[in-house]
Formats: C-alpha cells, structure tokens, sequence
C-alpha cells in the first residue's frame, strides 16, 4: 500500500515536472536564472525536496517552484500552498488564518509574519544592545541568527509588507522581485524548521523505513542514503 502510495506522488511530480518545464521556455529567462542562482531559492528548494511530504505540503515539483517563484507568484498552487502549510507550521501569533488557495490572504498572512519578525529583530537587538538576558525564543532574531540574516536580506521589511498588502498596480507577491520572494521563502522554511525541529529525525526514521521496506539502496533525500545517514 505504500508503494502504491510512492508511485502515485512520483506520477503527480513527474506531470507536473512536464508542465512546469513546458512554461519555464516561454517566460522570462532572467528571473529564472535570477532565481536558479539565488542561495535563497536553492535552500528552499532543497528544504521542500527533503521535508515537504512529512510536512505536508504538495508534492514537489522543482521546475514549478522556480516558475512560481521567477514570474507566477500568485498563479502557482505549489508556492501559495507551501507558503500557506509553512505559515502555519511556524505558528506564529498573527491574527489572520491563511487560505493557501487564495494569494490575497497568503500575501496577508505573509506581510504580517515579516511585520511580526521585524519587531522580533528589534526587540532583540535592544535586549542585546543594554546587556539584558536574551530570552531563548529571540535567539534566532539576534544578529547571526538563524532568522536574522534571512530577514534582513529583505532590505525594508515594513516596506516589502506593504508592498505584499496593496493591492493596486504590480503589487502582493508579484510586486517583489523574484530573489526576494525566494529569501521570504526560506525564511518560512527556517520559521517552520524552528517550530518543527524533529521533522529531521521523522523524515530519517520514515525514509529508513520505506528503503527497507523497498530492498533499500537508493538515496531519497538531497544529502542523505536510504538509511536517513
């Protein structure tokens, strides 16, 4: 049953691998190869490949995911989707529920997580400049920290949110260029990660099992064997 599982995915992933190759030739090649160069994309990328199914999210397509991120930001299922499932992993204290179907309320919900990380950042930072204890939840806010230089890549983050809330003229996900919406990808990969540390050791347990069950032998993930090592 689970192989019959695996096969279905790998099917979903190699029609939607043909769809998105067919696209990627008619759209801008710039923003592709600005994003196929970009640290940001590659580390999202490399982050969905190896954790999206035990997070849940849609199976991965590399070609659409550089095709959403380049030039269709708010057409691309897979990356308002992802986008959705990583804000709600990362749990953060916003006041919106986001709909992953819908890129206004994933724009929303995104202009209030860099909103929410810039006041984490400043709180910080001001903690850190009078020498008072840094509680254990700020550490990733502080300069060097896992979200810090993420985050701060954005340039004005207020700016980027209000950018992701209008809704006039090149505006929401589409009104950001294609290596900074890739950058607010990978930060929601880090959010998630910081919130969901044991997907690591899951997704090892789970891969390990499924190898074995499969004869093992074959890597599955991006850096790790059958066996999850």
């Amino acid at each position: 049953q689970r192989a019959a599982a695996d096969a279905e995915r790998r099917a979903v992933r190699e029609r939607q691998r043909a769809l998105a190759e067919s696209w990627v030739a008619s759209l801008d090649a710039a923003a592709i190869s600005e994003v196929r160069s970009s640290a940001d994309c590659v580390a999202a990328g490399q982050f969905l490949a190896s954790f999206g199914d035990h997070l849940g999210l849609p199976p991965f397509c590399l070609p659409e995911l550089e095709v959403g991120l380049a030039c269709l930001p708010r057409v691309s299922a897979y990356l308002l989707h992802a986008c959705a499932a990583l804000l709600r992993l990362a749990r953060l204290p916003l006041s919106h529920s986001v709909d992953g179907s819908r890129a206004a309320s994933v724009e929303e919900v995104l202009a209030g997580a860099l909103c929410y990380w810039d006041g984490q950042m400043a709180l910080a930072r001001r903690l850190d400049e009078s020498d008072e204890a840094i509680p254990e939840q700020l550490e990733p806010y502080l300069e060097g920290g896992e979200l810090q230089a993420i985050v701060s890549s954005l340039g004005d983050v207020r700016e980027a949110a209000r950018t992701l809330r209008r809704r006039e003229g090149q505006s929401g996900l589409a009104g950001l260029p294609p290596a900074m919406r890739g950058a607010l990808l990978h930060a929601l990969c880090h959010a998630a990660l910081l919130e969901q540390r044991s997907i690591v050791s899951e997704a090892a347990r789970q891969e390990g099992a499924s190898a074995a069950a499969q004869g093992g032998g074959r890597a599955r993930f991006l850096g790790r064997d059958a066996a999850g090592a």
